[in-house]
């Protein structure tokens, strides 16, 4: 898998520098990472979205510091990894209010950016390792959660539409709502299980899963909003 990571940092020279260590780091071991860079802790408020796997975010920045920073994304995801960027230890207990994974001291030592690599890629894959077993085809399927965008379900069919591909296989809706409630799932009406890490916006009676839009049913729309805004809340 390749691992999504922002660098929310001001110093052009330390983003660079932790760039070339996320570039060393796979020429070494062959894991792989998507890098955003930010230069600054509004850059990457704006039009946020539930994307990253980890933020690597500076604490003391000009216009919005790491500590402001880290709380608005944590109003959109409870799951992205947090590890601050700092001069001072100072700041640590400020990570506990927002789940930080940890904190490193500036200067970052590539001994040290390697352990803490190692540490969120490990949990990172953890999640993404939960899965569901289907019989497709006459065949046992491991489907990923994470993978899944929503569920469909038509007459007595019911469809796992995933970022890849789709899987039809006999089944009632009831069945999975059961099971994966507990794994941020939740229907938007009677036809739709939709995964709620994969939302990108709610306006009106519709949800975005970016590409698709559902519509959320009258009767399901408060607790729906009432689950989604429990989910980024972490319960």
């Amino acid at each position: 898998m390749t691992f999504n990571v922002a660098i929310v940092e001001d110093d052009e020279t330390m983003k660079r520098q932790l760039t070339e260590y996320f570039e060393r780091y796979t020429k070494e071991t062959n894991v792989r990472f998507s890098i955003s860079c930010f230069s600054d802790g509004d850059e990457i408020c704006e039009n946020f979205k539930c994307q990253f796997d980890v933020i690597l975010l500076d604490i003391e920045m000009k216009r919005l510091n790491g500590l402001d920073t880290a709380e608005y994304v944590r109003r959109f995801d409870e799951r992205v990894e947090i590890i601050f960027v700092t001069q001072s230890t100072q700041y640590a207990v400020g990570g506990y209010k927002v789940n930080a994974l940890n904190y490193i001291v500036k200067p970052v030592t590539y001994r040290v950016f390697c352990a803490e690599v190692k540490r969120f890629t490990e949990r990172v894959a953890r999640k993404h390792n939960e899965y569901i077993l289907i019989s497709w085809r006459n065949e046992a399927v491991r489907l990923s959660l994470s993978d899944i965008v929503y569920i469909e379900s038509i007459k007595h069919k019911i469809i796992f539409h995933t970022k890849d591909e789709e899987y039809e296989i006999f089944g009632t809706m009831k069945d999975f709502e059961s099971r994966l409630e507990k794994s941020g799932f939740y229907r938007c009406n009677s036809g739709y299980l939709v995964n709620l890490t994969r939302i990108i916006n709610v306006k009106d009676d519709m949800v975005d899963l970016g590409g698709t839009v559902l519509k959320i049913s009258r009767p399901r729309k408060k607790q729906f909003m009432e689950r989604l805004a429990r989910f980024y809340c972490g319960e």
